[in-house]
């Protein structure tokens, strides 16, 4: 005892005992005599068994101190995370503007391109100058474009990127990232219901038009507005439907969410959507199958066929604006100025100073 009792600096060692039984009668007189010296000797006498129990009542006080500093540490880890993912929102949703001051209460536009060239600039010069707050230019890239808003999650996406990336045909990731992330905005923003996207190859005749087009169906509660949609029946040679055969693209497990219908060819819609309006439900019910699957797919394929089997309402946008909007051959100029009827075209694509073709 007169020995261990010059030697103080194995108090440190208490904890020994967890990992080395033999020296439970160490660690057990030194923490004695460094914190209570009149317990010493009882300490020595006492029988194996209690002390060994003593000693691990200490090393659970212990282990209790370092899990309460691990919980707390974490705790204020999650705390500072969530304080960054809700700077980075609020800065998300700066960017789009306020939804109070829309031009159509409750819905917004999204303008999705890759691109900065003279062209795009005046067409986003338009329709910032027209819709204001009601209007956004989603991008890949920070882009020099008035109300750009980068495609990106700050912390984690409600929608994984990858599974955003599905919306597009299988050769372009990127549109599809762009589309849903303009898509969340609904999610991120409960006072919003609406939500326009329209492609950079659409061209309008007057930045008006669009304006137009979003107050002319601002009474429709149609949950998916699209310039065409078509059931595989009727329109078995569209090279989307192929996807429901591949399970790179279109997993097993839903063909069994579907259930029945997942099996009737009738079920299964394509549709057209370089222009097309989602509501938050729409926008919602994309959102469960994700959670659900852990997979999305080609929006032109998704949409329809998920909205009628949800039974969300599927529409089509009125002919004044959808007349002149087609899979292909792209538009020139000489074609749209010979052209009277309808305010939109697509394709239009615009590269060094001409519309080229396609």
């Amino acid at each position: 005892v007169q020995g261990i009792k010059g030697s103080v600096i194995l108090c440190e060692s208490t904890m020994l005992c967890l990992t080395c039984p033999q020296l439970i009668l160490v660690s057990c007189f030194v923490t004695a005599l460094c914190e209570f010296p009149a317990e010493a000797e009882s300490c020595l006498s006492t029988a194996g068994s209690s002390l060994y129990l003593r000693t691990l009542q200490r090393g659970k006080v212990s282990h209790q101190t370092e899990e309460a500093e691990e919980a707390q540490e974490e705790a204020q880890e999650e705390e500072e995370t969530s304080s960054r993912e809700d700077k980075a929102l609020v800065h998300r949703l700066s960017l789009w503007g306020s939804s109070g001051e829309l031009q159509v209460p409750g819905t917004l536009l999204a303008y999705i391109t890759p691109r900065a060239d003279a062209y795009q600039h005046q067409k986003a010069q338009q329709l910032a100058a027209l819709l204001g707050d009601s209007f956004a230019v989603v991008s890949p890239r920070p882009l020099l474009l008035p109300h750009n808003v980068v495609a990106e999650c700050h912390g984690s996406c409600v929608i994984p990127e990858i599974a955003l990336s599905q919306l597009s045909s299988p050769s372009n990731g990127e549109g599809g990232r762009l589309l849903g992330h303009s898509l969340l905005r609904l999610l991120e923003d409960p006072q919003l219901q609406y939500m326009w996207v329209m492609e950079d190859d659409i061209e309008f005749r007057n930045s008006s038009d669009v304006l137009a087009l979003m107050q002319t169906h601002a009474a429709d509660d149609s949950d998916l507005l699209v310039i065409d949609f078509f059931p595989k029946t009727s329109r078995p040679s569209w090279p989307y439907f192929r996807l429901l055969h591949m399970p790179q693209y279109f997993p097993m497990k839903w063909h069994d969410r579907f259930s029945d219908a997942g099996r009737d060819p009738g079920h299964w819609h394509g549709a057209l959507l370089p222009l097309l309006r989602v509501s938050r439900r729409m926008v919602e019910a994309v959102w469960a199958l994700q959670q659900e699957t852990g997979s999305l797919t080609y929006v032109e394929l998704l949409l329809p066929s998920l909205a009628l089997q949800q039974g969300l309402t599927v529409r089509k946008i009125q002919a004044q604006f959808s007349a002149n909007i087609r899979y292909r051959p792209c538009w020139t100029a000489t074609e749209m100025n010979k052209t009277n009827d309808g305010v939109f075209f697509h394709p239009a694509k615009f590269r060094d100073g001409d519309y080229i073709k396609c």
